[in-house]
């Protein structure tokens, strides 16, 4: 997923393709669990292509409804019929807690009367993550391919992203918590006890709150928001919570991000170069967090 963090600094590009190609999904279009047509989904009827490594991919095109099908699952799958020649399926599964994740299919046959022929065109994964690095592959089948290639065009980066939003669906109670706690607690600080609020930790400077977070247990159960950015506290290499902006004033000149509203290209790019801003402000510094959710 790092090598796609560059280029998800925000999802216009998913945006862009979904309204270029798909259009006003049909109600009929959303398919219940149990159904399988043969123009949509796997079955018994040939529609698999003969692989020609000059022609592109080996992937499959039964292949990859059905891991859409078990990604996403088919009730946030929608298809859109373009052309006699070429269709799209759209997926989306949404946990507001959690995660965004999408992918945009797009397959073919030049065989009109039968469709017995489809072949992938492109697939367009995203998966974009509340709190933590968010990453977007787009492979085209089309590419021809080595004699020698063995394996899926789909593997590993596409592959990796289905896994991933696959998991997140099927297993939602293991979403991570990034709200701090609220109010007072105690915690043991060089033997005594103080109490202190997540509050407190947040207006610390960024080295004092990952020392403190590196030093006390109970903040890092309690502040999982502030604890969770950083990679030795995290039960999830750093991907927790990383994106999170420090919700209050910080630096000497009682800086904010809400300073960066509004700016864009150089004049954003020359505040996020100053580390004060990098640090408290990554969902808009950090072009792995994504912009919105």
């Amino acid at each position: 997923m790092k090598l796609y963090r560059s280029i998800i600094s925000d999802l216009s590009l998913v945006a862009a393709v979904s309204t270029l190609f798909v259009g006003t999904a049909r109600a009929d279009d959303t398919l219940a669990p149990t159904e399988s047509p043969s123009s949509w989904f796997p079955s018994s009827y040939p529609f698999d292509f003969e692989y020609d490594p000059y022609l592109g991919c080996p992937d499959r095109h039964s292949g990859l409804l059905l891991e859409l099908y078990e990604t996403f699952g088919s009730e946030n799958c929608v298809r859109e019929t373009l052309s006699d020649t070429t269709r799209t399926v759209e997926c989306e599964y949404v946990d507001p807690n959690w995660v965004r994740g999408y992918a945009f299919y797009q397959y073919t046959d030049s065989d009109v009367e039968y469709h017995v022929t489809w072949r992938p065109e492109s697939v367009i994964i995203s998966e974009t993550i509340l709190y933590g690095p968010s990453g977007i592959v787009f492979i085209d089948f089309r590419q021809p391919q080595p004699p020698s290639f063995t394996g899926t065009c789909l593997d590993p980066d596409g592959s990796a992203f289905l896994s991933s939003i696959r998991s997140k669906r099927l297993f939602p109670q293991n979403a991570p918590t990034c709200d701090d706690t609220e109010g007072e607690f105690s915690v043991t600080i060089g033997r005594r006890a103080r109490t202190v609020t997540c509050d407190d930790l947040w207006n610390k400077s960024w080295r004092t709150r990952y020392n403190g977070c590196g030093r006390v247990d109970e903040l890092v159960s309690k502040c999982p928001g502030v604890c969770s950015k950083y990679d030795e506290f995290s039960s999830d290499s750093g991907l927790l919570c990383i994106c999170k902006n420090n919700p209050f004033l910080f630096g000497r000149q009682y800086l904010a991000c809400a300073d960066l509203e509004g700016l864009d290209g150089d004049a954003l790019s020359e505040k996020c170069d100053l580390s004060t801003y990098l640090n408290n402000c990554p969902r808009i510094c950090d072009p792995s967090c994504a912009s919105g959710f």
